[in-house]
């Protein structure tokens, strides 16, 4: 699963109602991806009634529902009761005093495309929408660059077309670039910063050997 984040105001438009957009159509991401107007037709279609309201992507914690989800000319627009739990309850107070004003998305990308050196999303499978503390999360990076290590994993070991390989080279070198360790990092680092650049270095190796 990937994740995409949206800074903008969350509304609480009732006592335990949200609104706003969890996604938008046509801009540029910080790892390159955009969205393409129609990305969720077919997710509404087929697998509303399985979207989930999380809280920070815990899928431990659900703390809704949407009863409004649709595409408009400025991306996917959602409502959702927030349920009366211990979390739900801390949700919509931080969410009601400012304290949490972003919006993420947990998905599945079903087709895509890439255009210009950018991963064009033209259908997701949607799970679930999160308000979350920060659009910037690093946490999330390391989950994608995990889900490239099987995915080079996964050449070794089975026949992927030649496209399939290019595009996720593609898609490589723009994580590469976006998460380049500095070289004067200190010794002592967190694990999650080892592990993300013991990936990086993984990712390199492909990327050298397919230049």
């Amino acid at each position: 699963m990937e994740y995409k984040y949206s800074k903008f105001e969350i509304k609480a438009s009732g006592e335990n109602t949200i609104e706003g957009y969890a996604a938008f159509f046509d801009n540029v991401d910080s790892y390159g991806d955009i969205i393409e107007k129609g990305a969720f037709t077919k997710t509404l279609q087929e697998n509303r009634n399985r979207i989930k309201v999380l809280w920070q992507h815990d899928i431990n914690e659900p703390i809704g529902k949407p009863i409004a989800m649709e595409e408009d000319s400025k991306g996917l627009y959602i409502k959702a009761q927030i349920s009366q739990t211990d979390t739900g309850r801390k949700a919509m107070t931080l969410m009601r005093d400012g304290v949490i004003d972003e919006m993420s998305i947990g998905y599945d990308v079903i087709k895509d495309d890439f255009k210009k050196g950018n991963r064009m999303l033209k259908e997701v499978r949607l799970w679930e929408f999160s308000p979350v503390t920060f659009a910037a999360n690093e946490k999330a990076k390391i989950t994608s660059a995990k889900n490239f290590a099987d995915l080079l994993y996964n050449m070794k070991q089975e026949t992927i077309s030649a496209q399939d390989i290019k595009s996720a080279i593609a898609h490589l070198q723009l994580l590469l670039k976006r998460n380049e360790p500095e070289e004067s990092t200190p010794d002592v680092k967190s694990e999650e910063e080892k592990q993300l650049q013991s990936i990086l270095k993984m990712i390199r190796g492909l990327k050298d050997a397919n230049s």
